[in-house]
């Protein structure tokens, strides 16, 4: 059989318990690792993945955590449904403290609402204290002050339902929502 990560072949988990976790903890997707024993004869290892909360350009794209760190995934590879960020990888300087920022807000945003935000497809700034969405079913843009909480993110459900509806004088691209 295969040797878990950080345990030679042949080399048994019971003697180096801390070895796996240790092991899976420097690899750059996993946020945390813990091997808990069931006795007799059981060890379970539990891995928390590091969060992505959106798609960065980075000379290709990548995914980014809440905290602003790209990730090392090629979306190509993996099927990732994540919003684009529309801000510089963060590296370093003010851009990059803006994209964390922006990172950090789509992060906090998803928690709150994640059936809303699986349905957005872009977030950049709009000024300092605003956020611009753009939303899928229906087409529209969405102007967002940073920090709404829950209840705005309910208005905005209403509105966006309100959008759905047939309105006969209704044509065009994206309907703007301004909360």
């Amino acid at each position: 059989g295969s040797a878990a990560p950080g345990i030679g072949g042949g080399e048994s988990g019971w003697r180096r318990p801390e070895a796996g976790p240790a092991a899976l903890r420097r690899h750059p997707g996993v946020e945390d690792a813990r091997i808990v024993r069931r006795l007799p004869s059981t060890l379970r290892i539990e891995v928390q993945e590091k969060r992505p909360v959106g798609l960065v350009e980075a000379g290709t794209l990548h995914p980014v955590t809440a905290r602003g760190e790209v990730l090392p995934v090629d979306p190509a590879r993996v099927p990732v449904d994540l919003p684009l960020l529309r801000a510089a990888a963060p590296r370093k300087g003010a851009d990059a403290a803006r994209a964390r920022a922006l990172a950090a807000e789509v992060g906090r945003l998803g928690q709150l609402d994640p059936g809303l935000f699986a349905r957005v497809s872009e977030v950049e700034w709009s000024g300092r204290e605003a956020v611009l969405l753009s939303v899928s079913a229906p087409d529209a843009r969405v102007l967002l002050p940073v920090g709404a909480g829950s209840d705005r993110l309910r208005q905005l459900r209403a509105a966006l339902g309100d959008v759905q509806r047939p309105a006969p004088s209704f044509r065009g691209g994206p309907v703007r929502i301004d909360l």
